[in-house]
C-alpha cells in the first residue's frame, strides 16, 4: 500500500483520533497501527512539523502515554516560543491534551509562561485554565477568567461548584498549598498508572473525565471529586482500578487531615 501524503495524512490522523474522542472510546487496534503509519509519513515529509508533534500529542493523551505526550507537547511550545506559530489551533489542541491527561502542572506552567489572550481563547481552552489555576491557588487568575468567560461557559453548576471549591479553599486556608498539591499528585498517579491500565489491560478510554462537589457531612465539610468511566463500562472493572486507585495514593505523603478533607472516586457515567 502506498505511504499517504502528509496533508491527507494529517487529515486522516485527526478524523481517528476525533473520532475516539467523540465516541468516548479507546483506540482500537487496527487505529492504532494506521495512526502510526500516518504519523510515519508526515514525519518523513518533515519530522519538525508542528502538526505531527500535535497530533502526536493528541495520540499519547489518548493511549496515557505520558512521557511522550510530554515531549510532544514541549515541541509544540517550542514552535510558540521561536515565533514559528502563534497562539490557536496548535497550541489549544496541546493544551487540551495535557488537560485530558489531567497534567495540572503542565497545563499550569504553560499557562503562567505565555500568558495566552483571552481574546483569542477558545472556550474549552477558558474552562480548563480556570479550573487549573483554582487547584493550583491561583485566585487571581480563576477570578479573571471566571469574569471573562463565566456567562459564556453555559454551566451553571460547574461555575458554582468552582465557586464552592473557591470558598472552601479560603476557609482552610493554612492547609491550602497542601490540598493543592495532593490533588496534583492523585491526578498524576491516576494519569500515569491508573488511566494507563485501563487502557492497555482493559481497552478503555483514558480517564479524563470528572466532576467535583462540595459535601457537608454534619458540619463536615470536604471536597469529592468522581472520576467517570463509559456508561457501557464494565462495573467489577471500574471497582478493581478504583481499589488500585485508591491504594497508590494511600501511599502519598499527605496527613489524613489533608486525605480526609479531599476524596476521589470512580464512577460510570448515567445515560
Amino acid at each position: 500500500m502506498a505511504n499517504a501524503l502528509p496533508k491527507r495524512a494529517s487529515s486522516e490522523a485527526i478524523r481517528i483520533i476525533n473520532r475516539a474522542i467523540t465516541d468516548r472510546r479507546a483506540l482500537a487496534e487496527i487505529e492504532k497501527e494506521k495512526l502510526m503509519r500516518l504519523m510515519s509519513s508526515m514525519m518523513r515529509e518533515n519530522p519538525d512539523s508542528v502538526e505531527l508533534n500535535t497530533i502526536s500529542a493528541c495520540y499519547y493523551a489518548l493511549v496515557s502515554d505520558i512521557h511522550n505526550l510530554l515531549i510532544s507537547t514541549e515541541k509544540v511550545m517550542a514552535d510558540l516560543d521561536c515565533g514559528k506559530i502563534g497562539y490557536g489551533y496548535f497550541t489549544e489542541n496541546a493544551l487540551t491534551a495535557l488537560g485530558n491527561a489531567l497534567m495540572i502542572k503542565e497545563v499550569y506552567k504553560y499557562m503562567k509562561k505565555y500568558k495566552f489572550p483571552l481574546n483569542d481563547m477558545g472556550i474549552h481552552i477558558a474552562e480548563l485554565f480556570m479550573s487549573t489555576s483554582m487547584f493550583m491557588l491561583d485566585f487571581k487568575v480563576f477570578n479573571e477568567l471566571k469574569e471573562s468567560f463565566g456567562a459564556k461557559l453555559n454551566k451553571a453548576d460547574k461555575i458554582n461548584k468552582m465557586d464552592d471549591f473557591y470558598h472552601f479553599l479560603l476557609k482552610n486556608d493554612k492547609n491550602s498549598i497542601n490540598f493543592s498539591s495532593y490533588i496534583c499528585d492523585v491526578f498524576d498517579v491516576i494519569s500515569r498508572e491508573i488511566s494507563r491500565k485501563a487502557v492497555i489491560n482493559y481497552s478503555l478510554p483514558p480517564i479524563s473525565e470528572y466532576d467535583f462537589e462540595l459535601h457537608n457531612d454534619d458540619g463536615y465539610e470536604f471536597i469529592n471529586f468522581s472520576f467517570t468511566f463509559p456508561i457501557e463500562s464494565d462495573l467489577d472493572i471500574v471497582l478493581a482500578l478504583e481499589d488500585e486507585m485508591l491504594l497508590a495514593i494511600s501511599k502519598l505523603n499527605y496527613s489524613s487531615e489533608v486525605k480526609t478533607k479531599i476524596s476521589f472516586d470512580f464512577s460510570i457515567g448515567e445515560e
